[in-house]
């Protein structure tokens, strides 16, 4: 047996996402970094650290971004670098 389409009935208003929508959770999690981003960093590596939360991994592939882009980046330059010495 399957739902159809009919079967599902939402509630929401035409006008107003649902509570949880993944933009308002951006939204706000955007606008705390920016107001406030000392405290906003704390609160993420505690939140990291306790490791309950579902923002766990998407915080800890956040921290280890900046050291991997400077990786990338300075092979990049290397071997241009090379590129052009050796030509």
């Amino acid at each position: 047996m399957t739902a159809s389409m009919d079967d599902v009935t939402d509630l929401t208003p035409l006008d107003a996402e649902p509570e949880g929508e993944p933009g308002e959770l951006i939204h706000e999690e955007v606008e705390r970094l920016a107001h406030h981003p000392g405290e906003e960093v704390v609160r993420l590596r505690s939140e990291a650290s306790d490791g309950e939360s579902g923002a766990t991994p998407f915080i800890a592939i956040g921290a280890l971004v900046p050291a991997l882009l400077a990786v990338v980046l300075a092979l990049a330059f290397a071997a241009l670098a090379v590129y052009y010495l050796v030509r």
